[in-house]
């Protein structure tokens, strides 16, 4: 009996760590897709650019920024010239708007390109400047209003916007034209405001080079970063409460990553290599924010056409992480960088459905924080012309039927 004990215990260790072999990534069959770059009747801004700059956590709403004249931005708001950049909320159900970037008084504001919005899609950050005055962060809550958070000093402008999934938190990385860095947080219970890492000098001391990006509850921390100028930029966690980011044993500068929605997962994508050099090896792998985690290997190509791994996304739970593989196939697909899932569950690739297979491929997924569903944009590929594309929706449970579904309720 004790050595069927032993040997059950034994099974079950390998079953969690080996990741079962799967079929490369081919397409699975056609689910419903929904365009979510669209007006109230379902229809494209004719004149694209419409550019989607975010999903809420349940998988409920997209986050877009359209020009004040886009079709998309509500009729009252809609101006006859473009005035600059709005942000709206696109209803991935109901299909409905919502003009998202306004001023305290409930006026349109132009804003910049970077946003965040909250769990729910009821809350949001946008910066933007009043007729010529200095930038200012600004959040809104759909029933309390709005109110300026942070105004920027000089050159320096907010970056990777973020609210945690609880509402506490938000979160951002000041940048200047210097390159120079600040990652933030503000307590929007208490109204205090935080510098978590300084680096706004690089040429003396230390750098952000990608990043940061955060956790759902907005305490753990991935970036790209060195701590001197003579060092090498490396992949990094900061820690919850921590003053300085703690290096990684593998990633480096140039390599993508995400974090998982819970903050115990980091996913990257690592190799070297080309088509017209012989290949090489590219790897997506994942380690766990605790310290002195090991890296561990994922998925791994050697076939001759892969030269980029670039992960875009992961569920809260780290089971499902999305990215697109860049490849080097002649003709038409030269080039192209198509989205994929990789399910941790399963152990299979999947290929995100293509609209206009002849025309464009799907590119950076982005996976809602409860696994429901997956937002991707159209890219042409090569030796075409797919101007404007498009923006889509899918379910994951209808595109990936073998998955053994157990959502986050939130």
């Amino acid at each position: 009996m004790r050595k069927l004990r032993r040997l059950v215990v034994a099974l079950v260790a390998i079953t969690a760590v080996v990741v079962p072999s799967a079929p490369a990534g081919a397409a699975a069959a056609t689910p419903r897709l929904t365009r979510v770059d669209t007006d109230t009747a379902g229809q494209p801004d004719p004149k694209g650019g419409v550019v989607f700059t975010g999903l809420s956590g349940d998988g409920r709403h997209a986050l877009l920024a359209a020009y004040s004249h886009s079709t998309l931005v509500p009729a009252p708001h809609r101006t006859p010239a473009d005035q600059g950049v709005y942000l709206v909320r696109k209803d991935l159900q109901s299909g409905a708007l919502v003009l998202v970037s306004v001023r305290e008084n409930g006026s349109p504001l132009a804003v910049s390109w970077e946003a965040g919005m909250g769990h729910t899609g009821t809350t949001f950050a946008y910066a933007g400047r009043v007729n010529a005055g200095p930038m200012v962060l600004y959040y809104r809550d759909l029933t309390s209003g709005v109110r300026p958070i942070y105004t920027m000093s000089g050159d320096w402008s907010p970056n990777k916007i973020t609210l945690s999934s609880d509402g506490r938190w938000l979160s951002w990385l000041a940048r200047n034209n210097a390159a120079g860095g600040v990652i933030i947080r503000h307590d929007l219970h208490t109204g205090q405001t935080t510098r978590l890492l300084e680096c706004a000098d690089p040429l003396t001391g230390c750098y952000i080079y990608t990043g940061p990006l955060f956790s759902d509850d907005g305490t753990t921390i991935a970036l790209q970063y060195r701590k001197t100028p003579a060092d090498p930029i490396r992949l990094a966690v900061l820690d919850p409460g921590a003053v300085e980011p703690r290096i990684l044993p593998e990633g480096v500068q140039g390599e993508g990553f995400v974090i998982s929605g819970n903050g115990k997962w980091i996913f990257y994508g690592r190799g070297s290599g080309c088509p017209g050099c012989g290949g090489g090896r590219f790897e997506l792998k994942r380690i766990a924010t605790t310290p002195g985690a090991s890296p561990q290997l994922l998925r791994a190509w050697e076939d001759g056409v892969t030269w980029g791994l670039y992960p875009t996304s992961s569920d809260r739970t780290g089971t499902l992480v999305g990215y697109f593989r860049q490849t080097g196939d002649s003709g038409k697909y030269y080039a192209a960088a198509r989205g994929y899932l990789h399910d941790m569950l399963t152990g299979i690739e999947t290929r995100l459905p293509e609209p206009r297979t002849e025309l464009a491929y799907a590119a950076q997924p982005k996976i809602s924080s409860n696994s429901r569903v997956a937002v991707f944009v159209e890219s042409c590929l090569s030796a075409t012309s797919c101007y404007p594309t498009g923006t889509y929706a899918v379910a994951l449970t209808t595109l990936l039927p073998g998955r053994m579904w157990a959502f986050d309720q939130r």
